[in-house]
C-alpha cells in the first residue's frame, strides 16, 4: 500500500485526491485519466433569446428541458457536455432563471441538404420548436450545398427554477450562446 496525493490534471483545478491505495489501482488511475474515461462534471451556462425560441413574454417553467446548437462545418459550442454535467439556462434580458442536470445527449448529428434539415427539423428533433427550427433553416438551410456541412448537437437536463432570477456575472457576457466552465460560476 502506498500513500499518494495526485492533483486532478485540468478538469479540477485546486483540488486533490490522498488516498491509501495499492500500485495497481494508482496505475488504473493514469490510464483512466489518460483515456478521458473519467471526467469530473462541467458547468455550463446556456443563453437563449426568447424571440428565437417563441416565447416572447412567455413563462419559464422548470422540468424536462431541451437545448440545441448548430454550426456550419465545425463541432457547435457545448458538444463537449456529458451526462451529469451542470448546466444553467440564462435568458438574455431576464437573467439566469434555472439551474439543472443533463439527463440525455444526442450526439452530434450532420446534415448537408436542406430537404434533410427540413425533415429533421419536423422529424427527428427532440427540440419541438418551429420558430427556432424556422430561424436555422433560413439562416443556414441556403448555405447546405453537400461542401457545407451543418452540425447539430442536443441535450436534455432536468431544471429546477431559481426562486428570483439571478444576473449573469460580467466575465460570462460574451456573445457566445453556450459557455463551459470547469469551476462553478457564482451568481448574484
Amino acid at each position: 500500500m502506498a500513500l499518494i496525493i495526485v492533483r486532478l490534471g485540468e478538469f479540477v483545478q485546486g483540488n486533490y485526491l490522498i488516498a491509501n491505495v495499492s500500485k495497481s489501482y494508482i496505475n488504473h488511475i493514469y490510464r483512466d485519466f489518460d483515456n478521458r474515461k473519467t471526467r469530473f462534471w462541467m458547468y455550463h451556462i446556456v443563453k437563449r433569446s426568447a424571440e428565437l425560441n417563441g416565447r416572447v413574454g412567455g413563462k419559464l417553467s422548470g422540468g424536462d428541458s431541451w437545448f440545441v446548437q448548430t454550426a456550419l462545418n465545425k463541432n457547435p459550442v457545448g458538444h463537449l457536455a456529458k451526462k451529469n454535467d451542470i448546466i444553467y439556462a440564462h435568458e438574455i434580458g431576464r437573467g439566469v432563471w434555472a439551474k439543472g442536470k443533463i439527463t440525455a445527449i444526442r450526439n452530434v448529428v450532420t446534415i448537408n441538404d436542406l430537404k434533410v434539415l427540413i425533415k429533421y427539423s419536423q422529424q427527428t428533433t427532440n427540440y419541438n420548436n418551429a420558430p427556432f427550427w424556422d430561424h436555422i433553416i433560413q439562416e443556414k438551410g441556403s448555405r447546405l450545398n453537400g461542401t457545407n456541412l451543418l452540425h447539430i448537437f442536443e441535450v436534455r437536463a432536468d431544471l429546477k427554477k431559481f426562486y428570483k432570477e439571478k444576473a449573469l456575472p460580467v466575465q460570462y457576457r460574451s456573445r457566445q450562446s453556450w459557455i463551459t466552465l470547469q469551476v462553478k460560476p457564482s451568481f448574484k
